[in-house]
């Protein structure tokens, strides 16, 4: 694979979703001339490049878990490493921004949240994708959407008391860790989602409530090392998740469903 000075490459859907905070880890720790993003499109040649040509020929030669998202170090003789969190502690420690002692407070404080804000994602999966017994119909998104938020600040609620009780400015210590980049994601998606309430409720920010969990969320956009991500196509443009698996729905899109 073709990478000129490049230091990474990543790959995933052309979406935010999971690429979202591998993204901004990029661009915090080397920049965005310095990473290839590689985008999957959701038809039937992006389909087809991935499925038939390169996650074959990665299973064969570098990975034989091979997935999206990826992640290819050129700096390490093209090591690749696939699996969402895998590939968080992978960059945390090679940007030195995460403890390297499995067993150290710091380590321990950032992958506890990383499981966390997982769990978060997987209760989007089954609000935003149409699989049964979730949410099939822009009807049932409608019906499904307050339920999803009221239980998703129960889970703010545990994120705010965490930041209360370690004191810190952000999740695993007052500097930023791997954990965060997810956790921001998590949170901004979901200050887009409750604007799509029907009631009052779609003004009022998910995080009036949580002083913290707000003041961290601001800290983090704020960050300059972080403002060619969020002034990029891949933040401002893209789709927060994949809506093409629907069938009678687009689901939430902010393109209107157009690919």
């Amino acid at each position: 694979m073709a990478h000129g000075t490049t230091k990474f490459t990543m790959g995933y859907w052309q979406m935010r979703g999971l690429g979202a905070a591998i993204r901004m880890m990029l661009h915090y720790g080397v920049g965005e001339e310095q990473f290839e993003d590689v985008q999957f499109t959701q038809d039937n040649e992006g389909l087809g490049n991935w499925f038939s040509s390169l996650k074959p020929k990665m299973i064969k030669e570098k990975n034989v878990l091979a997935n999206i998202p990826y992640l290819i170090d050129h700096s390490e003789d093209d090591k690749t490493v696939v699996h969402f969190n895998s590939i968080c502690l992978y960059l945390g420690n090679k940007f030195g921004i995460d403890a390297g002692d499995v067993g150290s407070e710091q380590f321990l404080r950032n992958m506890q949240i990383l499981n966390e804000v997982m769990d978060i994602r997987n209760q989007v999966i089954r609000l935003v994708y149409t699989f049964p017994n979730a949410t099939r119909t822009k009807e049932e998104f409608d019906e499904a959407l307050p339920k999803h938020l009221e239980a998703t600040k129960k889970t703010f609620e545990k994120l705010e008391a965490w930041l209360n009780f370690h004191g810190s400015k952000y999740f695993a210590k007052d500097t930023i860790s791997s954990c965060d980049f997810h956790a921001f994601e998590m949170i901004d998606q979901h200050e887009y989602y409750r604007t799509l309430l029907k009631s009052d409720d779609k003004n009022v920010s998910m995080l009036e409530s949580f002083p913290r969990l707000k003041k961290f969320w601001e800290d983090v956009k704020n960050e300059p090392k972080l403002t060619s991500y969020f002034n990029s196509k891949e933040y401002l443009e893209f789709d927060m998740n994949n809506h093409r698996l629907a069938k009678t729905w687009c689901g939430p899109s902010r393109n209107g469903g157009k690919y």
